[in-house]
């Protein structure tokens, strides 16, 4: 039973837009734990890559449910073996080293599908560009909350003006994710795009961007900065909805959903039905390419 282990309540009451036909109708499907099959991997047998951000690795619990439910779903997945506080090129060489020895894919024909939270998927983009022979095996890409310019917080810990700001880049220097914490800033995103852009594999994407107006917990406390940086800006407490949006891509925005939540849960909000339902349409829109 998909609904009683991890799916509820349904998805549709976090969609923020209207559309997303297929998106809904799966989603529905999940929720009301009928027809299964609609969910289980086609003929192709996808390898499913979850890929965490910036350090996803380090909090307990993060991706373990949407893990358990793919699997249980009959999905081949797995956790990319990205460092919490790797660089972009670092961790997209380790989980390149990681797909070129995986038995689940190696010499065989078997399509790969990204499903990527965060700084997650500009590592998969630069996978995509360093790796051209993994970027022709991807058949579908799946960006959640993925941005395209960067986290006020990280910027602003460049230049710490109180004693908060200056203990919280002390801290990521301590842990070793200073480097990578400063490749989400504008300026480095905005240098490296053009060549991620061009990089990109023809294989869909499909953009989940999200917003909140509630603060969250920790590192997600910016409410006060965001408000300050862009007034009126929508953003998920770390980065603005407007720069989770990705070109030529299928969009879903969701509504009142911070940053952490589509990999660790919270306030009831069912992330084990999000990322099957994102399989699920991305397998399909997979598919769907090839065929064209």
């Amino acid at each position: 039973m998909l609904r009683s282990r991890w799916c509820q309540p349904d998805l549709g009451a976090w969609l923020a837009m209207d559309g997303c036909g297929e998106f809904r109708r799966l989603a529905a499907v999940v929720a009301s734990d009928r027809h299964t099959s609609e969910l289980r991997p086609g003929a192709r047998d996808p390898l499913l890559v979850l890929w965490r951000g910036l350090f996803g690795a380090w909090l307990p619990g993060h991706f373990q449910v949407p893990l358990q439910i793919l699997r249980d779903a009959g999905w081949i997945c797995r956790i990319a073996p990205s460092a919490g506080g790797g660089t972009i090129a670092a961790n997209a060489a380790r989980v390149a080293r990681w797909l070129d020895e995986s038995p689940f894919v190696g010499t065989s024909q078997r399509p790969v599908i990204l499903l990527c939270h965060s700084k997650g998927g500009l590592e998969a983009l630069e996978l995509c560009r360093t790796r051209p022979d993994w970027a022709a095996r991807v058949s579908a890409l799946v960006f959640c909350q993925t941005p395209r310019s960067g986290c006020p917080l990280l910027e602003d810990l460049a230049r710490p003006s109180g004693i908060r700001e200056r203990s919280q880049a002390r801290a990521l220097r301590v842990m070793g994710a200073w480097t990578a914490s400063q490749e989400l800033t504008t300026a480095a995103i905005s240098q490296a795009l053009p060549e991620w852009d061009g990089a990109r594999p023809a294989a869909p994407l499909i953009c989940v961007a999200s917003w909140s107006d509630t603060p969250g917990w920790g590192i997600e406390a910016q409410h006060s900065r965001m408000a300050k940086r862009a007034p009126g800006h929508l953003h998920d407490g770390l980065f603005f909805l407007d720069d989770q949006l990705w070109p030529v891509s299928e969009t879903i925005i969701l509504k009142s959903v911070n940053h952490s939540q589509p990999t660790l849960g919270s306030q009831r909000f069912p992330l084990g039905q999000l990322w099957l339902t994102l399989a699920a349409l991305a397998a399909r829109r997979g598919e769907a390419s090839v065929q064209i």
